[in-house]
């Protein structure tokens, strides 16, 4: 199965946000997990493990983020 989730943990505190990860972490040994998020909690957790989708002349590229910084993302999006 594939999740793919809408920042998951918009409305949770920290302590619920962590739970929700290892949740998800756990669901992932079996399954595809990718959600967005805005929370610096839940993309640390996540480090290692996001993409994000630039524009090209070609079209979209989903790549490895490999510079929170870059002008060219449009999104991103955590693969677990």
């Amino acid at each position: 199965m594939i999740f793919l989730l809408d920042e998951p943990g918009l409305s949770l505190h920290a302590g619920a946000q962590k739970d929700l990860m290892d949740l998800m972490f756990d669901i992932s040994k079996e399954n595809q997990v990718i959600f967005n998020t805005h929370s610096p909690f839940m993309a640390k957790e996540s480090e290692g493990r996001i993409y994000c989708v630039t524009g090209t002349d070609e079209g979209s590229v989903i790549r490895k983020a490999e510079d929170e910084t870059d002008k060219e993302t449009l999104m991103s999006l955590v693969a677990i």
